[in-house]
């Protein structure tokens, strides 16, 4: 039954991904940015999503999913055979992180997250000896073992 609901949530997945980027692509057209990192995702996402749904299919038929009774193993065939006609999932998946890296560089949050690290305050380093408080302490819990 989980395998059902993983199925169902894919599907949806991928539908209000092509959605929305066939939204965009009205709107904006095919040269803004958003919309072609929407349609980088579609390319990379849905061919995978596919591809998995129809492996659960055939694991929930066994080995009749396997054989011409069935239209799962020329289903799951064809979708390999879009993964590799449509490119190489790294190089959509490349293109839309580098889109939403340009777009997160003018975020307000952009400087958020870099502090620096004052080496003097650290408390204590490896290297810095054990104190006698310290030694006598590990000397107790080793003695109790």
């Amino acid at each position: 039954l989980q395998d059902i609901a993983k199925c169902r949530a894919d599907i949806d997945t991928c539908r209000l991904l092509v959605h929305r980027a066939a939204e965009l692509m009205d709107e904006r057209g095919n040269a803004d940015g958003e919309t072609r990192q929407l349609l980088s995702l579609v390319k990379a996402h849905i061919p995978v999503t596919l591809q998995g749904v129809i492996d659960r299919c055939i694991q929930a038929n066994g080995a009749m999913g396997l054989s011409q009774d069935t239209p799962l193993f020329g289903a799951f065939a064809g979708a390999r055979f879009l993964r590799i006609a449509d490119g190489p999932d790294e190089v959509h998946l490349r293109t839309a992180a580098q889109i939403e890296l340009k777009r997160q560089r003018y975020s307000p949050l952009a400087g958020l997250g870099k502090y620096p690290v004052d080496r003097k305050a650290v408390f204590r380093r490896s290297t810095d000896p054990v104190s006698r408080e310290g030694q006598a302490r590990l000397r107790d819990i080793k003695s109790r073992l």
